[in-house]
């Protein structure tokens, strides 16, 4: 099958999990790297998980921790000021190809599953420009942005879209023609991480299973496969 399959989700900065990997035929999965942990976009981890002679059920663990943000200057001041205190201001920006009028979005609380900011009817006096709006939002929220291309080929634009936390980018989709229909992705404002993890599956996706825990606790915080052959 050799497709990625790529999940998001937000976590508390400086926290540590362990993502373990199963093939249940015991052979692992034929790929180099395997799997990638990334926090905010960068690469925390990759990892092959090559044949392991046929141990039933073969597994591999990986232990991260996503990284404390270093010091950094004091942002711009954002365009808009929230009036409560322990909110942030949430911006999207749209970078919009010459056919404005395909693009369209909506920003869900992941929380409640409320849709809480949507796109305007862009049209063709929108084309080639840059759209952005914006609100306030609680400092510890999550949020899923989905972005939607009528044609199905995507914005042709790097970057197509930027989502920003009190004016530093929290979240972007870099190559706007690699994506189809629509794209999803997470959006952690304030003092939380977006971690990512790609596995990558090899012909045989059905045996692979993955699961992410708390490294102290050992709690469950996400799982998914086996995948669909």
């Amino acid at each position: 099958d050799l497709t990625t399959v790529s999940i998001s989700l937000c976590a508390p900065k400086g926290a540590s999990y362990t993502l373990e990997v199963a093939d249940s035929y015991g052979n692992g999965i034929a790929n180099d790297p395997a799997f990638e942990v990334f926090a905010d976009g960068l690469l925390l981890a990759s990892q092959t998980f090559g044949d392991t002679g046929l141990v039933q059920p073969a597994s591999t663990t990986l232990d991260f921790t996503v990284p404390l943000p270093p010091p950094s200057p004091p942002p711009s001041p954002p365009p808009l000021a929230c009036p409560s205190a322990g909110e942030v201001v949430l911006t999207i920006t749209i970078y919009l190809d010459s056919w404005a009028y395909e693009t369209s979005w909506f920003l869900e609380d992941t929380t409640t599953s409320s849709i809480v900011l949507t796109s305007p009817t862009y049209s063709t006096a929108d084309d080639d420009t840059a759209a952005s709006k914006s609100l306030c939002v609680p400092a510890n929220a999550s949020y899923v942005l989905q972005v939607a291309d009528s044609f199905g080929d995507g914005i042709s634009n790097d970057p197509a879209v930027e989502v920003f936390v009190d004016n530093v980018v929290a979240a972007a989709v870099l190559e706007g023609r690699s994506w189809t229909h629509n794209v999803r992705i997470t959006v952690c404002p304030g003092v939380q991480s977006r971690v990512e993890l790609r596995v990558t599956l090899d012909e045989w996706p059905e045996e692979v299973s993955w699961t992410i825990t708390e490294t102290e606790t050992g709690s469950l915080l996400i799982g998914d496969g086996p995948y669909a052959p």
